[in-house]
This record gives C-alpha cells, structure tokens and sequence, in this order.
C-alpha cells in the first residue's frame, strides 16, 4: 500500500465507517490509560479544580521519572538504552521552571553519558538508535533523521541553559553529520543509515587495530587511548570507539598539548 493509498483508506474509514472507528479509538485510549496507570500511582490528571498541566500535574510527571533514572549511567532503566530525548526534554523544563537542581543535573549527566559513549559517533557525530546495553557502549548501529533532529535540539537547549563546551561539541558534532549525511542534493532529507556495511553490522563504525595504525601513523597511541581502542579490540576483535573524560584533560595527563584536539 502506498501513502497515498493509505490516506484514501484512512479517509474512507473515517467518513463511511466512523462508528468502527471510534469503537477502535475508544479501545486505543483504554490501552494508553491502563498503560500510563502502571507507571504512576495515580493517572496524569489535574487536581480538582485545577487546569490541565498544572504545576500538580508536571510534579507527577517528574515524580514517575525520577524513579526510573539510572544514577550511574544516566538515562532511564536498564539495557536496551535509548536516548529518549523527550523524556530529557521535559526534564530540562521542569528544571528551568520549578528550579529542579536533581532535574538539572540528570540531564546534563546523561547527556555526558551519552556523547561519551558507543552509541555517539566519535569521528563521523551522529547518535545511533539505542545502546544495547546499560551503559552506552555497543550501538545498534542504525542512525535515524529524527533521533538526531531530537538530540539536537536537546543539546541547544541545554547549552542555552549552561553553555559547557560539551553540549557546543555534541550540536555542532549532530548538525554536522546530518548536513553530510543525510542531507540529499534537491533539499530533501534521508530517514536513515542502515546499521549494516557491506553485510557487516557496524562495519563503517568499528575498527581494527591494523585500521587504525595504517589511517594515523606516528599518532596511533594517543588516539587508541583517547578512544579506548586496544590491540586485540574492545568488541568482537574490532574497536567501538568512546570517550571517558574531555580532550584537554586526557591531553594534560598525556603531556599533549590540549589545543592539538
């Protein structure tokens, strides 16, 4: 079925057989209610007497949230682990309109977590769709337009409310990828890369040590320890690159100078 096709369907149910319909939809509300009742005590609904997305109501939403933050890694929950930006988002609201500092501070870590970790693209910017475990290192490698358009908006309006070089990096890094990449020649834009190359999953993203050594030279060392890379490979024999701590550190630690990152 095509689009178009499928508009023409959707009209038609809704004009010829509307009582189906609204049979489907009341269904589809219930599903969502039963849903959003298991992940808070009480339903998203404004106190007596109070308008909708009240203060009362966003407390709620905080409250539901907070209880899934992983402390140590940032984000929400456990492996997969998505970026879910949206839920950042509304965080990064919260904080900046009920001057949450717990709010504040989990999404500035998180996203730390996230630029640093597997699941950003260290040389080429861009995140993938999730991480497949808790702590931002193995990718699905697919990248998405719309994951990269949400991040990136996140990330200014994060840098708005604390300009840290990182958050720069991280924009600059999305907005990068997603002109070179994703962008097509008439002005349209791609939907996504496929996680695979070649029939290799991850392969224009993960390298081996030989790769590595034959592309930089004299300059090998310092970038396999910036990245984590080893020898024998960090993940199935290849090297998933990431990061622990900003360049200008690592560069003092390693006697480099910082302005050569």
């Amino acid at each position: 079925m095509s689009w178009v096709q499928a508009l023409e369907y959707a009209a038609y149910n809704f004009y010829e057989n509307r009582e189906a319909v609204d049979r489907q939809a009341e269904r589809i509300a219930g599903t969502l209610l039963r849903a959003e009742q298991l992940m808070t005590a009480t339903p998203f609904s404004p106190l007596q007497g109070e308008a909708p997305f009240s203060p009362s109501w966003a407390e709620q939403v905080f409250q539901m949230f907070r209880t899934r933050f992983d402390v140590e890694e940032g984000g929400f929950d456990q492996a997969p682990k998505f970026p879910n930006t949206m839920a950042l988002e509304f965080l990064l609201r919260y904080a900046t309109l009920f001057r949450s500092r717990e709010a504040w501070d989990h999404v500035a870590f998180s996203l730390q977590k996230i630029l640093y970790g597997g699941i950003f693209d260290q040389l080429g910017g861009g995140v993938a769709r999730y991480a497949t475990d808790r702590t931002w290192f193995v990718p699905h490698f697919e990248k998405m337009l719309y994951d990269n358009a949400l991040l990136a908006r996140l990330l200014a309006d994060a840098y708005r409310v604390s300009p840290q070089p990182l958050f720069r990096e991280g924009l600059e890094a999305t907005l990068g990828f997603v002109l070179r990449e994703l962008s097509g020649p008439d002005g349209r834009f791609y939907a996504a890369l496929d996680a695979d190359a070649e029939g290799e999953e991850g392969g224009y993203y993960t390298w081996y040590a030989d790769e590595i050594k034959t592309i930089l030279g004299e300059d090998t060392e310092w970038f396999m320890g910036y990245f984590n890379a080893t020898e024998g490979g960090n993940w199935e024999a290849k090297n998933i690159l990431y990061r622990r701590e900003p360049a200008p550190d690592f560069a003092r630690r390693q006697g480099l100078d910082p302005a050569f990152f």
